[in-house]
């Protein structure tokens, strides 16, 4: 059985009844190591966080309870894609959600081949943010991103080329470890090592465990107001502090751990 057009889009159909709340098909041949050039077209995946739907728990577990059953809803998701292209005749490797590398496993030596970020902005689903970090301009970074590679013939959408996040430094002010520089991410330049020190980050995660018991930050996530405009229905950032870069990093490490969205009313970083 081969894929026609027609089956292009019931699979995008089909993916979303399985629970995706995003899906799109990119071309991403060019960014490809040699490892994975037989398999151009990214299907790019994500999941929204949500923490309505969870149990009431301490920030660092609710955490941990989201990335959890988000995971496990993505790995099934990639299974019936997977098992879909394959009865069609096509080859699929699927490449989980960043926080779910294994050393033992044999797909967590792909993530420093293929970023599932570069499937998003290929499949048209967002742009990079200051913070180094995949948005989608409906549902901001309350997403659990994931990638399955396939040589199908799918067609494929019109990459983003550059952010849209223009002026806005919220999450360069709100960054309490300096680590966010302000550069604008595009795609002809890719900017990516000049726009987070990742050493000043990974410092801050360090402290954090130490102080918090896990090695986990969110501060320059949960601080971009597209994160609100479905949620709340405003882009107003329901949270505390000016945003405009006076004492940057004041007033914010002491809610670490964050991640998820803990009220509509009372949101505090």
């Amino acid at each position: 059985m081969k894929l026609g057009l027609g089956q292009a889009a019931r699979l995008k159909g089909l993916i979303k009844s399985w629970g995706c709340d995003l899906v799109g098909f990119g071309d991403v041949r060019e960014g490809l190591s040699t490892e994975l050039i037989h398999l151009p077209v990214a299907i790019s995946l994500a999941i929204e966080n949500n923490v309505e739907d969870y149990p009431t728990q301490s920030e660092t577990d609710l955490y941990m309870h989201i990335n959890s059953s988000a995971e496990s809803k993505m790995a099934a998701i990639q299974k019936n894609i997977v098992l879909y292209l394959r009865n069609s005749g096509y080859l699929a490797f699927p490449i989980p959600p960043n926080t779910v590398k294994n050393p033992q496993k044999f797909h967590s030596i792909l993530f420093d081949f293929f970023p599932h970020r570069m499937a998003a902005t290929c499949a048209g689903l967002g742009w990079i943010g200051k913070n180094g970090m995949l948005i989608n301009p409906k549902l901001g970074l309350r997403l659990i991103w994931a990638t399955v590679l396939t040589n199908a013939p799918l067609t494929t959408a019109r990459p983003v080329m550059e952010t849209e996040c223009k002026e806005c430094n919220l999450c360069v002010d709100a960054c309490p470890s300096d680590a966010i520089h302000g550069v604008k991410w595009n795609r002809a330049e890719n900017p990516l090592a000049e726009m987070v020190d990742i050493d000043a980050c990974m410092s801050q995660l360090k402290s954090n465990e130490k102080e918090f018991g896990s090695a986990v930050c969110g501060i320059c996530t949960t601080i971009c107001p597209l994160n609100f405009a479905n949620y709340y229905g405003t882009q107003e950032k329901p949270v505390k502090g000016n945003g405009n870069g006076s004492g940057r990093g004041s007033g914010w490490a002491g809610s670490i751990p964050l991640n998820g969205f803990r009220s509509k009313t009372n949101f505090n970083v």
